[in-house]
Parts: C-alpha cells; sequence; structure tokens
C-alpha cells in the first residue's frame, strides 16, 4: 500500500467514519447479524456518506437476538440502484475448526471431526454500493 492507502478496522459499538474519509472497499463478515437493524441501518447510512464504491457482506439470512429483535440479511437497507455482482450462499463460509458444541462437517460417510458447522444459513452480496 502506499500514496495514502489504508486500512481501518472498525468495530460495530464505535461506528464512526473521520470527516473526509473516502472508502472504496467495506468487508463485513459475520458482525451484522450480532448489531440491531438500527445500528445496521446507521452502518449503511456511514457507508453510504462516505462514498463507499465497493461493499461485501457475508451474515446469516436471519438471527434472533437475545432480546428477541430479529436481524434478517434481506432487511438490510440495501438500494435498488446498488449494482449486485455477487448474491447467494457462499461456498467458503459453512464451517469452521473447533471441538464440541455445534454439529461436526461429514464429507460423505465420513466425519470431520475437528470441522464444526456454523448456526444458521449465510448469505453474501458483494455490490457497487449506489450513494446516500
Amino acid at each position: 500500500m502506499g500514496g495514502g492507502d489504508e486500512f481501518r478496522y472498525i468495530p460495530a459499538e464505535r461506528v464512526s467514519f473521520p470527516v473526509g474519509l473516502r472508502i472504496d472497499l467495506a468487508v463485513n463478515v459475520a458482525s451484522m447479524q450480532e448489531m440491531t437493524m438500527e445500528t445496521v441501518r446507521r452502518y449503511f447510512q456511514l457507508l453510504r456518506a462516505h462514498g463507499t464504491r465497493w461493499f461485501y457482506c457475508c451474515n446469516r439470512l436471519e438471527k434472533v437476538m437475545p432480546g428477541g429483535e430479529v436481524a434478517r440479511f434481506a432487511d438490510y437497507p440495501w438500494k435498488k440502484e446498488d449494482e449486485i455482482v455477487v448474491d447467494g450462499k457462499p461456498a467458503w463460509y459453512g464451517w469452521f475448526l473447533g471441538v464440541g458444541g455445534l454439529p461436526v462437517v461429514s464429507w460423505g460417510a465420513f466425519q470431520l471431526p475437528l470441522l464444526r458447522r456454523y448456526d444458521g444459513v449465510h448469505a453474501h452480496r458483494f455490490i457497487r454500493m449506489a450513494s446516500s
């Protein structure tokens, strides 16, 4: 990277961007499903306000929060003007290394004891983001 290129990690509870920051690519994997829909709306609003060109999102299709609120991928504030490049179920995001708890991944008749399946069905979308 050079010429002012930067990588920034911004946790959901601190979603804010410096004034004048332009975002070329934003990536969110498995964290919007942990946010209230109001936080998700604020996240999208900030991305659009900062001229984000590309956005990749991979999260659960639906999740019930501890307080009972339901977060749905389809209800994220997508715009009809967003240009969808990829949309569907991610082949790469369905399991993780771990022991105990969630179901073991099977491959044919073989069980892979250190691979666990994530809870719920995930979706991913890569868009050229329309401005605000």
